[in-house]
């Protein structure tokens, strides 16, 4: 069995999420799981994408919703999915559409700095106003 810890550490050295490119997303995720990853992310089943310094968020629909994190931390490559992956396995294809989906569209997400600022400029009633609406828009999870 392939170690894909490994593979992932060798891969990653000195890793940022702006260097992360489609040849290495094919490296550390099985064939199989790489072209499932690219059916959810080509029928825009990745949402709500969402860039801090250090990881990536989103939620991939695949059967059911699964809220997905990935980070990088001392040039590693670390991953939250709320499917049922067992440990030690390869990457889930819910990690791999959520890198994906950063690699063909980073504008796509939405940027915690850049967010931070623009919303600098709005009063709290403002902001209040803003959360409301956008809690009418989102579905339920």
């Amino acid at each position: 069995m392939l170690n894909f810890n490994k593979i992932i550490k060798e891969l990653c050295t000195d890793m940022r999420f702006e260097e992360l490119d489609a040849q290495t997303l094919d490296q550390i995720g099985t064939p199989e799981d790489n072209a499932k990853a690219r059916s959810l992310v080509e029928n825009h089943q990745v949402k709500h994408g969402y860039r801090l310094p250090d990881r990536l968020r989103g939620l991939v629909v695949d059967e059911q919703p699964f809220r997905v994190e990935v980070r990088i931390k001392d040039d590693q490559l670390t991953y939250v999915c709320a499917c049922p992956q067992e440990e030690g396995e390869a990457l889930c294809t819910h990690v791999l559409a959520l890198l994906r989906a950063w690699n063909q569209e980073p504008e796509k997400f939405l940027n915690q700095a850049e967010l931070k600022e623009r919303l600098k400029k709005y009063s709290k009633r403002e902001l209040v106003d803003i959360i409301l609406d956008m809690a009418d828009r989102v579905d339920a999870v």
